[in-house]
């Protein structure tokens, strides 16, 4: 994560995998989707994506700007929060938790990597529910949210790629430490803890992580 790149066009070659997604069944006939989504945003850097059915658009989140975008298929993009209002420097992964009808996000600064916090917004119109400081239940020189996932029940698990811990956050906002783990560290200066996943099973289901 360096300095961030001049504004420019930003493609999501993501729309053919909606054609196929949205397929019950082989024999029906796939809705309409194009094979790319190109856009253009002033410093947009963009780092998480998310497909929003409900309302037929991509969320995009912003590393430079800290904004989560809503990008039409046909290119039209708006900005469902603005990372001032929000209180996001930079916004990092994205975690659309559709029964709950909001938009988690991982909120860092790629530049000073000294927060970790996670934002729920509305997802229909980026009103703000929680931004919870995440940073300050573990002591680090560094901190930086990466990645998020949610489980059935609605608690949130965040990746810290400078701290290796996991946290975890309930539907209501209160956070504590899932897990923290001297051997998930990254080497000196490197990211560490990456992408994070929850698995539904049979029982509460299981988390699984990346490293870089």
């Amino acid at each position: 994560m360096g300095p961030q790149p001049p504004a420019g066009a930003t493609a999501l070659v993501l729309g053919g995998l909606l054609a196929v997604s949205c397929s019950k069944d082989d024999n029906d006939a796939a809705p309409f989707a194009p094979a790319a989504v190109t856009f253009s945003a002033a410093g947009l850097f963009p780092e998480g994506v998310q497909y929003d059915a409900k309302n037929s658009a991509f969320l995009v989140s912003s590393l430079s700007t800290g904004n989560i975008g809503r990008v039409k298929d046909d290119g039209t993009c708006t900005v469902l929060a603005q990372g001032s209002t929000a209180g996001i420097v930079s916004a990092v992964g994205l975690n659309l938790d559709d029964s709950r009808n909001r938009v988690l996000v991982a909120s860092s600064n790629s530049m000073a990597r000294d927060r970790a916090k996670l934002v729920s917004l509305n997802r229909d119109n980026g009103t703000v529910n929680f931004n919870v400081d995440l940073g300050a239940l573990r002591s680090s020189p560094n901190h930086f949210a990466n990645d998020v996932a949610v489980d059935g029940q609605g608690n949130a698990y965040v990746t810290d790629s400078f701290a290796p811990v996991i946290y975890k956050v309930d539907a209501q906002g209160v956070a504590t430490v899932f897990l923290d783990n001297a051997q998930l560290a990254g080497a000196t200066g490197a990211f560490g803890l990456n992408g994070i996943v929850f698995h539904a099973g049979a029982g509460s289901g299981y988390l699984s992580s990346g490293q870089n």
